[in-house]
């Protein structure tokens, strides 16, 4: 049953309560600090700037006579925006809110002082400054309960009180804040609160068809910041029935409009920021924000119930009441912007069924339903062409007989739908299954509280204790509700799929120049945490080499402790040399010069493994891999010219290995040890003349330097044996930066960390090395971005070894440089990204090395 409109009008509009009489307007500028060349607004965008920068004339809000007077009670406001709460002499509770934000509240303390924190506020920017008073409107001709705001100054008035610096002569809308009493509820909570409230009985249920109604103006409105605190939902008696309904709040990114470079780039990299325009953006992008509420709340509602709800709100959004919203901009404003946003919602109006039923399939592939803590009877019924009809209802745990009609009912069809994950909570449940059982809609009965177990397991991980118990009332945009209510309903991702990119740049004497680019796309599902699947594909090139690095990989979990991960990779950067077998062999630069040494090699990888998590971080896996070489010695007098492996080759084999890493934190702060073994067997088979193994263990730590704190010490071995005859490039090898694919955990690169040498300076049976950095933080300096920079030394030593070989010579190299590093903070966000220069000496001479590791 929806509110009409009527009530809604006589309830929320502050004409109707809150009539202060006439007041002298004041000009002021929403936002002059917005104001930019065309080379910033090419950056950093433009599409609202120009209404920051309008001189508006608003009234004063008169604080002795808004309904009946105003009191300040105290401030409110989430991470941006300035709030400040007061009660009216009426009884009425409103909400003073600042038109222009502050993202910087947001910000770790070294963003907040950089150049950085500036360009975060110029997003303010994006968003339009009186969104909200056209928004109004709109949700009162589409039947959404809402409150609605005015424009004001407020004044410079003593009443003010301790909040009079703050607030005087701010430019901000008032509304009154929804609780108690408004639109007549007899009771007002926030989201949490009622997710707890729900789960517990049966006798309050959520109108769904209401709140569907407010998420499609939401998705008209392009409004992509409708996260769980957005929202108010107040309780009403309706015929004997208790209903809630929802009420959203801040709109502040309405009609938001990411143009400019930077802005466009933020809005690629951020799931849920999406640009209004005359077109919808992606669904999944611009419902984001709402996921935990839309995943609960949507879900009683068939795709008739959509279609009906859809088709009121687009009938309700009439051209005369698109065109009536937009004139409730200021004066100004609508001059400059009228005719343009008027286009923009007709078409959106237009294209908003197409845009419902993409939400409506989103929302329906992967279903969560959730019982009560009560005992209930979940009913499922199969009918022969996949479907599946499901209901819940209260049981009597003594005769297991239903109590009253189901309070969930829902049919799902297959081709919409795969999956129905089935939540009871722990109750004295029971389930009754009907129908042939199919494969078409797979159904996941879980009689345990999941919100109970995410909250035992962030306990632990956070240290968190006992929460305070939920409110009674709502409060204002940024709630105190529990941290146990978040940490219980805010559960990991289990459906869907996100995609990242990230860059690759290294350097390095042997392969030059080294860039390229991954793409890593990552599958979310059932059970499977952190991710159900993962992808990546990854190039690079090596101007130095001439030749690319071509890699795929697949992470495949399962709900059991055993998964499946893939390497497929095609290079020709990670074997260049070759100057024998031994320990002590020369190297003559001017052969060198004339690439005496050097081999061109294309190499294939095909590696399967099965993996099993064994101990917390310790993971095993076993499998097989396939490889084919082709080895051509640049010069026909050279080492490897007539060695076993010249030419082509094709290899097979079979491996077992584990690893663990138990790394985390970021930059100088990045502590904990990693450690990996494998081995694996080639037998006589294809080309291989005679069976082999290789073996190979590497293990590393990183902790804090017992004289500098802030310091990073990083040490690392490693180690690798053959037995038996083997092709040359599949030596123990050291030399060079191994430049190991991140890719390939299961060791499909070759070589080892040895700077200031050669790449596969070495070769033997057997070789080993060590590696030490130690990065030391000299401070940062605030540029665009946040940077923090240091000195790092290093060190390095190794050999190999030789069967009838008596050289006890080990290697070293020594150098240091400089580390610069990104790291930008917010809420919801961190930027890690390090780039290292150093120069390396060792008794072969003198290396220059660069490496990046980007992180977000």
């Amino acid at each position: 049953m929806a509110v009409s409109a009527s009530i809604i009008a006589a309830t929320c509009s502050p004409a109707a309560a809150a009539d202060q009489g006439p007041s002298e307007p004041v000009v002021v500028t929403p936002g002059p600090e917005y104001r930019a060349s065309w080379p910033f607004r090419l950056l950093f965008g433009g599409p609202w700037r120009d209404d920051w920068t309008t001189p508006l004339r608003v009234p004063k809000l008169d604080l002795s006579t808004f309904d009946g007077g105003l009191s300040p009670v105290r401030t409110g406001g989430g991470q941006q925006t300035s709030s400040l709460h007061l009660k009216s002499a009426n009884g009425h509770a409103w909400s003073f809110r600042s038109v222009d934000k502050d993202p910087r509240r947001a910000m770790d303390e070294e963003t907040r002082k950089s150049q950085l924190a500036e360009v975060m506020r110029d997003l303010t920017s994006t968003a339009h400054p009186t969104a909200s008073l056209v928004v109004a409107p709109l949700l009162e001709a589409a039947g959404v309960l809402h409150a609605t705001p005015e424009l004001f100054v407020m004044p410079d008035d003593p009443r003010l009180g301790t909040f009079r610096g703050e607030f005087a002569g701010m430019l901000g809308a008032i509304e009154q804040r929804p609780g108690r009493g408004f639109a007549g509820a007899e009771k007002a909570l926030h989201t949490y609160e009622l997710f707890a409230r729900l789960d517990t009985r049966t006798d309050e249920r959520l109108d769904a068809r209401a709140y569907l109604r407010a998420r499609l103006m939401d998705v008209f409105i392009g409004d992509w910041d409708r996260h769980a605190s957005q929202w108010r939902w107040l309780r009403f008696e309706e015929g004997g029935r208790r209903v809630w309904r929802p009420v959203p709040l801040d709109r502040d990114q309405a009609f938001a409009r990411f143009g400019g470079a930077f802005p466009s780039i933020a809005e690629y990299y951020i799931k849920q920021f999406a640009s209004f325009g005359d077109e919808y953006p992606a669904i999944d992008k611009l419902t984001f924000s709402g996921r935990y509420t839309d995943r609960r709340f949507l879900v009683p509602l068939e795709e008739a119930d959509w279609r009906d709800v859809t088709s009121d709100v687009v009938a309700r959004l009439t051209d005369e009441a698109i065109s009536g919203a937009v004139r409730h901009l200021p004066p100004e404003l609508y001059a400059r912007d009228g005719a343009t946003l008027e286009r923009a919602l007709r078409a959106r109006r237009e294209a908003l069924p197409a845009a419902s039923h993409a939400f409506y399939r989103l929302l329906a592939e992967d279903v969560d339903v959730y019982g009560t803590v009560q005992a209930d009877v979940a009913t499922i019924r199969r009918s022969r062409d996949g479907g599946v009809d499901l209901s819940l209802c209260l049981r009597d745990p003594a005769t297991g007989e239903p109590l009253g009609p189901p309070y969930f009912r829902r049919s799902f069809r297959p081709g919409e739908t795969s999956e129905i994950r089935l939540y009871l909570l722990g109750g004295a449940d029971a389930v009754v299954e009907a129908g042939e059982r199919n494969d078409a809609i797979l159904v996941r009965v879980v009689r345990d509280d999941p919100g109970a177990a995410a909250l035992a397991k962030a306990s632990i991980e956070r240290g968190t204790g006992a929460a305070a118990p939920p409110s009674e009332e709502a409060g204002d945009s940024a709630p105190a509700v529990p941290d146990e209510l978040h940490l219980r309903y805010e559960r990991f991702r289990d459906w869907g799929t996100d995609h990242l990119v990230f860059p690759q740049l290294s350097y390095d004497g042997t392969r030059g120049l080294f860039a390229g680019a991954r793409l890593q796309r990552t599958h979310f599902g059932f059970g499977r945490e952190p991710f159900a699947d993962q992808m990546t594909f990854a190039a690079a090139w090596s101007t130095g080499l001439g030749e690319p690095r071509l890699e795929y990989q697949l992470d495949l979990r399962t709900q059991s402790p055993f998964g499946v991960l893939a390497y497929v990779g095609y290079s020709g950067v990670d074997f260049a040399n070759f100057y024998g077998f031994g320990n002590a062999t020369q190297r003559d630069s001017a052969l060198a010069s004339h690439d005496f040494y050097r081999v061109d090699q294309h190499r294939l990888v095909v590696r399967p493994l099965v993996t099993a998590s064994l101990l917390g971080p310790l993971r095993a896996r076993a499998g097989f891999g396939f490889e084919h070489f082709s080895n051509t010695a640049r010069s026909a007098l050279g080492p490897a010219t007539g060695a076993y492996g010249s030419g082509d080759m094709t290899l097979g084999s079979v491996e077992v290995g584990a690893g663990l890493d138990t790394r985390t934190g970021a930059l100088t702060r990045k502590r904990g040890v990693h450690a990996d073994v494998s081995a694996r067997y080639y037998p006589p088979w294809l080309d291989n003349a005679a069976g082999f193994t290789k073996a190979r263990a590497e293990a590393g730590a990183m902790f804090g330097s017992p004289v500098l704190s802030s310091a990073l010490l990083s040490v690392r071995a490693a180690g690798e044996k053959v037995w038996g005859r083997h092709p040359y490039f599949e030596a123990a090898s050291i030399g060079g930066a191994g430049l190991p694919s991140p890719l390939d955990l299961a060791g499909g690169s070759t070589g080892n960390l040895l700077r200031g040498y050669a790449l596969n300076r070495y070769a033997g049976d057997a070789s080993i090395v060590a590696n030490a950095d130690l990065r030391i933080p000299l401070g940062w300096y605030s540029a665009i971005v946040p940077l923090r920079y240091g000195l790092l030394a290093l060190g390095d030593v190794g050999r190999v070894f030789v069967s009838g070989e008596t050289s006890r010579k080990w290697h070293p190299a020594a150098g240091g440089g400089a580390w610069l590093a990104l790291h930008a903070g917010a809420s919801g966000m961190q930027l890690d990204t390090t780039m290292s220069f150093t120069v390396v000496r060792s008794d072969e001479g003198t290396g220059f090395y660069l490496s990046s590791v980007f992180g977000f």
